[in-house]
């Protein structure tokens, strides 16, 4: 599913030549073989941070190592330092209004806004009575600017 979905962000994200793809993943594995699979890889434009599970504490959640992996990502990229900021998108499967997303993320934090993310508020949950609540960020896409979020 990643070679999938990173073909199509190499697609549409990469034709515009100020864009670069940082690939962060937190098993460990070698993307050797994932590179061998991707269409057009320019390794100046495309760049992978693996990092060691060892780095991530299970015990703290999903959110908590996300975050963890966020911020080594900015911290081991120079290319994210540069650019200031940056958006973070799923690469297990692709979010085909990418384009549209990053346009309007790199406007917000362009006009000094410090995150750009969708937040589910609403009482539909309430209303279905599921019993979870309508106030929630869904990690899946969202940009940052780097002084907000990074943590050195």
């Amino acid at each position: 599913m990643y070679v999938e979905t990173l073909n199509y962000y190499i697609h549409v994200l990469l034709s515009d030549k100020r864009q670069h793809i940082v690939f962060a993943e937190n098993s460990g594995w070698n993307m050797d073989h994932l590179k061998e699979q991707l269409i057009d890889y320019d390794s100046d434009r495309l760049l992978f941070i693996s990092l060691s599970p060892e780095l991530f504490d299970i015990s703290k959640g999903k959110g908590y190592n996300e975050l963890l992996m966020m911020n080594m990502a900015i911290s081991d990229s120079q290319v994210i330092q540069d650019a200031g900021g940056f958006v973070k998108v799923t690469g297990r499967y692709p979010i085909y209004n990418i384009l549209y997303f990053v346009k309007k993320a790199t406007s917000a934090l362009e006009s000094g806004k410090d995150l750009y993310c969708d937040v589910k508020d609403h009482s539909l949950y309430d209303r279905l009575r599921l019993g979870w609540s309508g106030h929630s960020f869904y990690s899946v896409l969202y940009g940052g600017r780097n002084d907000y979020y990074w943590q050195k």
